[in-house]
């Protein structure tokens, strides 16, 4: 007979636990939708996020019209942006290492020639009157 009675216990807890399994799945899901109805008030598209860091859940009393009180489910979530993880792309690598040889300069051989810099007269045929001469 204890055997039996344990049996119906472990049945009845076995049914309580699915029922609880239910209820936190229903939960979930309407916390997940939360959040995304809260994403997506924000314009923030699911494939910006790169790593969610934390989820807060809470909840906020406050008096209505009629001075009553009722509670307000709230969510925060902490997250990245997808580009703070880097790019997906291969970002540019260091090219390979390329050694250039020093050309060497030879010294020119010293001339016996002088310099001399010869400058023209710029204003030679530019002046003119108004007739042309």
């Amino acid at each position: 007979m204890f055997q039996e009675s344990n049996a119906t216990l472990t049945r009845s807890a076995l049914v309580s636990n699915i029922v609880n399994d239910l209820n936190k799945t229903q939960q979930k899901e309407k916390l997940l939708g939360r959040i995304a109805e809260m994403l997506e008030r924000k314009n923030i598209a699911l494939e910006d996020i790169g790593d969610i860091k934390q989820v807060s859940l809470y909840q906020q009393m406050y008096k209505n019209a009629d001075n009553e009180a009722e509670i307000q489910d709230l969510a925060a979530i902490q997250f990245s942006p997808k580009w703070e993880l880097g790019p997906e792309w291969p970002v540019v690598q260091r090219g390979p290492v390329q050694i250039i040889e020093k050309k060497r300069v030879s010294k020119k051989a010293k001339t016996t020639f002088k310099k001399d810099v010869i400058v023209p007269d710029a204003q030679i045929g530019y002046y003119r009157g108004r007739d042309g001469e």
